[in-house]
């Protein structure tokens, strides 16, 4: 811990308490004014021009105080040294009678100057003898009464106050450096956790700016896979390996697809699956052209992983290869794809209706030597999702079943 910020923070500290006090005897000195009118007014001409000389120096110092004119310190002697002195004065020139109340008011002013204060243990006991001595010594000057007296007509509680906030000065005094001490501890901790939270952020921009830049060089690897294959096709004649070519160029697109949304994407984690399969259908309408089969899409919008994402872009791949391929031979029909979510399982539901599957398929038992849908059943396990072929009145209609 240093020391010299506690210093610093408690001199700020004693310092506007010290603006406080002079605030407040900028209305006390006037007020004792009217005080020894009422009930001393036999040296209320003596002490007249002298509580106003210090009415207003009070405000002189109040004023050079704030403005860093003079050290608070030197301002607090003067204030308090003024005060005691005169109430000192003050109990030993009054009226025997009025002893009593002077005592009482002098005590006020006593304990509302310890209150405000911030004293180390040296001004404290400085001001607390001065305090005791000033009493004694003016009446030993002005008055031939014994201290009997004194402590009969309020002294009692005078000093015994007095001791009191002198205590309590102590204790406000170390607690005041415990808090400043537990500020400093408080302000360091939260310095430290904002610089870890910026080094984190700034480790956590980079390693997205380069989880982009390895799906952008992902999407370019798989673009130039994807040319080459068009090239490829373009020397071909033989329309079953053209017909290959192009569901293998599909299955990549529908990975670049993906690549690229997330290159682009602020949020590298997720993207919608909505958006995703509608991106898809288009890009596929674009390499198969079907233009008299029209695919209807209906996906609650929700956020998938690219590990979701992926196998979901290949089965909707192969399905819709198979619908183009198998289902409408007049190149006529209608394609739905659903998408449903309920208690985080998430049901794809793809459904054509073209001529329909041949039966071992509608009873689920796929030939094995078909790659469409042992692709199909592959991705399904890869997502711990459950594949299954339903019967249909017309046309084919599968289910993709996973939790999210």
């Amino acid at each position: 811990m240093n020391n010299n910020q506690i210093k610093i923070q408690y001199d700020e500290k004693a310092k506007q308490a010290v603006i406080n006090l002079s605030f407040v005897a900028i209305f006390l000195w006037p007020f004792w004014i009217i005080f020894d009118y009422l009930f001393a007014y036999n040296i209320f001409n003596i002490l007249l021009i002298t509580r106003v000389f210090l009415t207003i120096t009070v405000f002189v110092i109040y004023y050079l105080t704030k403005k860093n004119k003079i050290h608070y310190i030197t301002s607090e002697i003067i204030l308090f040294s003024t005060a005691i002195t005169f109430i000192a004065a003050g109990v030993n020139i009054v009226k025997p009678d009025s002893v009593n109340l002077y005592f009482n008011a002098g005590l006020f002013v006593i304990v509302v100057g310890f209150l405000i204060l911030f004293l180390d243990k040296k001004r404290i006991i400085a001001y607390g003898l001065w305090t005791i001595l000033s009493v004694l010594i003016f009446q030993y000057i002005f008055n031939k009464h014994s201290i009997t007296f004194l402590i009969g007509n309020g002294g009692v509680t005078y000093f015994s106050v007095l001791i009191f906030v002198m205590m309590y000065s102590v204790v406000k005094r170390k607690n005041a450096i415990k808090e400043i001490t537990q500020n400093i501890l408080l302000a360091k901790q939260q310095k430290q956790l904002l610089e870890t939270n910026n080094k984190l952020k700034q480790t956590i921009s980079q390693k997205e700016l380069l989880i982009k830049e390895i799906h952008h060089r992902v999407k370019n690897n798989l673009q130039i896979i994807s040319s080459l294959i068009s090239l490829q096709k373009e020397n071909l004649s033989d329309n079953t390996i053209k017909n290959i070519l192009q569901i293998t160029q599909n299955r990549i697109l529908s990975m670049l697809i993906i690549h690229e949304k997330l290159y682009k994407k602020e949020n590298i984690d997720s993207l919608s699956i909505k958006d995703y399969y509608s991106d898809l259908i288009n890009s596929l309408n674009k390499t198969t052209p079907t233009k008299n089969v029209k695919i209807t899409l209906d996906i609650v919008d929700i956020s998938l992983s690219i590990n979701k994402l992926i196998p979901c872009g290949l089965i909707l791949n192969e399905l819709y290869a198979n619908s183009i391929k198998h289902a409408f031979p007049d190149n006529f029909g209608k394609i739905n794809i659903k998408g449903e979510l309920n208690n985080n399982m998430f049901t794809i539901t793809y459904s054509d209706n073209g001529i329909g599957l041949p039966k071992q398929y509608k009873s689920n038992q796929t030939d094995n030597n078909t790659l469409g849908f042992k692709l199909i059943q592959g991705l399904s396990k890869q997502i711990d999702g459950d594949f299954k072929i339903l019967s249909a009145q017309k046309g084919s209609r599968f289910i993709i079943e996973f939790t999210v």
